[in-house]
């Protein structure tokens, strides 16, 4: 701020001295006045708009970071929520299945998901999750490194578990939009 006031100073001593050297004193005339006055009003444009672009760059920057804290708060909030009670229930259920998995096979394990509501309904709202995830990181809602640095390596594991249901769910509910964003996350994350 000092420098932008010492800047205004030297343009006004810069102007000043520039008016004084074109004046002539010798033969004061009401030309002479009118120069001088339109030279001082000449200035107060100069520096009014001279101010403005410094208000407009300290405006702009501090959009700019607010919209740079925003990004990282809406990150944030994905981790508060991947500790609420009803992902952290559905994580449970997807860790007990990451447990037996190797003892079924993929139809027994659609089958297993298919049977239990809950454990279908925790695999989807996990699986909602990262679709959101997804869709905040294309419209640049969060930042996408801060979430791949977290979460990454879960979800692509989480991919791989539960390939079988989502090729399920792709061939016969249609949801063939959510498993885009899925597939397109993971590939971001791999």
């Amino acid at each position: 701020m000092n420098s932008r006031i010492i800047s205004v100073i030297a343009l006004f001593i810069v102007w000043v001295l520039a008016t004084w050297a074109t004046v002539d004193f010798e033969k004061p005339s009401i030309d002479s006045m009118k120069y001088i006055f339109v030279s001082l009003g000449g200035y107060g444009v100069i520096s009014a708009t001279l101010i403005n672009i410094w208000n407009t760059w300290d405006t702009s920057k501090n959009i700019s970071d607010q919209i740079k804290f925003d990004i990282t708060e809406n990150s944030f909030k994905y981790f508060e929520r991947w500790d609420s009670s009803s992902l952290k229930e559905a994580r449970d259920l997807t860790r007990k299945i990451k447990k037996d998995i190797n003892k079924w096979s993929d139809d027994e394990l659609l089958k297993k998901i298919k049977e239990c509501e809950s454990t279908e309904r925790s695999v989807i709202t996990t699986f909602n999750f990262w679709e959101e995830i997804y869709k905040s990181i294309i419209v640049n809602r969060v930042d996408p490194e801060l979430l791949k640095e977290s979460f990454g390596e879960v979800y692509c594991d989480m991919y791989v578990r539960f390939k079988v249901w989502r090729e399920d769910k792709k061939k016969n509910n249609g949801g063939s939009n959510a498993m885009k964003a899925l597939d397109e996350l993971n590939k971001l994350w791999i």
